[in-house]
């Protein structure tokens, strides 16, 4: 795919269970074969998807069939065995660091409106057709792998299918691909481990047209154990319309990903666990990825997992606070001081004197806060020099600067604390 066209990348992690979101594993005697984990990757782009998927199972030397449904035609999709996966090393949730943000506007004004007195931090508390046999369309051997995209028409071409490659047909259990089998513009991959072969971690690449960022699920929906579950979207998406998974929530963050074998993919530890480390390391590579959870109740999933580009209400609400400071905090510290640098002619001159250059230069004076009280205090003088030029002496009031800065302050203060509990809410 050509770098220019926009990517999408989901990684998925799952707790142990027997089968999984992405397929079902089967030995040659029929039986499943448990996983302890499991590692997904989506790249999307120009309606073209690249599912990476690996499993982590324990080491057996008697065969096995990884089953994958695709939403795709078996002619449409390309499958072959990979030995390199893609893994969140780091991120930062948008949450934190619009926090972060926040954090830094009321320092930084703490500093200004002190003058550079005070530095202390204050403290900040995701239709069935006739049945025919099945037929491989496409096959691949590679990494001691052998990977079939298989075109079926009924649960019995499945079967039929994986009994004459050796498979005991009377054990398997396909109730968790039925969703698939017999509909159209559906396919399945099936990745095979011969006899003999100690395998522990394996992995699949398989590309086929997909109009969004697709993920089955349901194969997961007739288990009763819980399955805790969290995507990995490397770009900002939403759920697509109709896609009301119970519990399914889009939390955006800032990431890193990288490649590493399909075995050490399963060695890492939570992205988020040594983010004080990481975040230096990475500090300028991180890109915009999206954290998707859902229910852990796999009975819940009755429709496979569908994403498009975008953000949600929240997550729009997330990314305008996240450079809230470095883009806009100067803004709002300079209007805010100049609304209150109305009230020094207010003050510092009697009632019905004023005029609108006085007016004017409040507001100068108030805003010149955002260069800190010093620069204030240099333009109040400035203009009660001129002000006042060949008058009778009048009274200085300079205590009017840190009545100013004290309030300016304060407002800021319960303007980023306030963002701060909104942002801090579930």
């Amino acid at each position: 795919m050509r770098l220019l066209l926009p990517l999408a990348t989901c990684l998925l992690l799952t707790a142990p269970t027997a089968a999984w979101a992405d397929g079902c594993k089967f030995a040659l005697d029929g039986r499943l074969v448990p996983e302890r984990e499991q590692r997904a990757l989506i790249e999307w782009a120009d309606g073209v998807e690249t599912l990476f998927v690996a499993a982590l199972s324990d080491s057996s030397t008697a065969g096995s069939v990884w089953v994958v449904p695709v939403r795709a035609n078996a002619a449409d999709v390309q499958a072959e065995p990979v030995d390199g996966f893609p893994v969140v090393s780091f991120y930062r949730r948008y949450r934190d660091i619009a926090r972060e943000s926040l954090r830094e506007a009321i320092q930084a004004v703490q500093l200004l409106d002190s003058g550079g007195l005070c530095c202390v931090g204050v403290p900040i508390g995701c239709s069935s057709g006739a049945a025919t046999e099945a037929k491989e369309v496409a096959r691949v051997e590679k990494l001691g792998m052998v990977v079939t995209v298989v075109r079926t028409a009924s649960r019995a071409d499945v079967e039929g299918y994986l009994d004459r490659q050796g498979v005991n047909r009377a054990n398997v259990n396909l109730s968790s691909l039925e969703p698939y089998v017999g509909q159209d513009g559906y396919a399945f991959v099936c990745g095979w481990v011969a006899k003999g072969q100690a395998v522990t971690a394996t992995g699949l690449k398989i590309t086929f047209p997909s109009p969004t960022l697709w993920f089955p699920l349901r194969p997961t929906g007739v288990y009763a154990d819980p399955v805790e579950t969290v995507v990995y979207v490397r770009r900002e998406v939403r759920p697509a319309a109709g896609c009301d998974l119970p519990g399914l929530h889009c939390e955006y963050v800032r990431g890193v990903v990288e490649e590493m074998g399909v075995g050490q993919a399963f060695d890492r530890k939570d992205a988020n666990s040594m983010a004080n480390l990481y975040q230096y390391h990475y500090r300028s590579r991180p890109e915009p990825i999206t954290r998707v959870t859902l229910t852990t109740d796999p009975k819940q999933w009755d429709r496979d997992l569908e994403l498009v580009p975008g953000l949600t209400g929240e997550g729009q609400f997330l990314k305008s606070l996240t450079g809230w400071f470095a883009f806009n905090g100067p803004f709002f510290i300079s209007a805010l001081g100049a609304a209150l640098g109305l009230a020094i002619p207010l003050l510092t001159i009697p009632r019905g004197e004023q005029t609108r250059w006085d007016w004017l230069a409040g507001a100068v004076m108030g805003g010149a806060i955002i260069f800190s009280l010093w620069a204030s205090a240099i333009a109040f003088s400035a203009w009660r020099a001129v002000r006042f030029r060949g008058q009778p002496r009048q009274p200085r009031r300079y205590l009017i600067l840190p009545l100013l800065a004290i309030t300016h302050f304060l407002l800021v203060f319960a303007v980023c604390r306030g963002l701060m509990a909104v942002v801090a809410a579930p």
